[in-house]
């Protein structure tokens, strides 16, 4: 394998690494997505129970 060669196999892979990071990324902010999503529930839930023990 010549240099040129090397440097193509080193971008490329260089490439896929980021892809794999932009993966997880993206999937960190789906999680996060989905955390707040349960978390705005749960506290609808907590002040819909307060608010029927209160009337």
């Amino acid at each position: 394998m010549g240099w040129v060669e090397g440097f193509w196999f080193v971008g490329h892979f260089s490439g896929l690494v980021g892809g794999f990071f932009d993966l997880v990324g993206h999937s960190l902010g789906l999680v996060g997505g989905f955390a707040d999503l349960v978390a705005h529930c749960a506290v609808g839930w907590t002040l819909s129970g307060i608010g029927w023990r209160l009337f």
